[in-house]
């Protein structure tokens, strides 16, 4: 039975990252250096599965046609203006 939460792997106390004397243990491995990562989409994929009779030009009208129509479309793909803005409460 495992008391409060602590688990035992039966290998003794963790000193994996510590020297025998208790200090930190340093490593000789170079830094990695965080890139910046846009926290927006990469790119979007609209598909659509259509079960109909009609011919591939009638089809493609109707594709350009909700791309022209869609506003979700239209925002992801075209400059959009933002504002921020923050009020600090009292």
């Amino acid at each position: 039975m495992h008391d409060r939460g602590v688990r035992s792997t039966g290998h003794g106390p963790r000193r994996a990252n510590r020297q025998p004397d208790g200090r930190p243990r340093v490593h000789n491995r170079p830094q990695r250096v965080l890139q910046p990562i846009r926290p927006g989409l990469r790119d979007v994929t609209l598909s659509f599965r259509v079960a109909s009779d009609a011919d591939e030009e009638t089809l493609q009208e109707i594709l350009d046609a909700a791309r022209s129509l869609s506003p979700v479309f239209d925002t992801v793909t075209k400059p959009v203006a933002d504002a921020a803005t923050l009020q600090k409460e009292s």
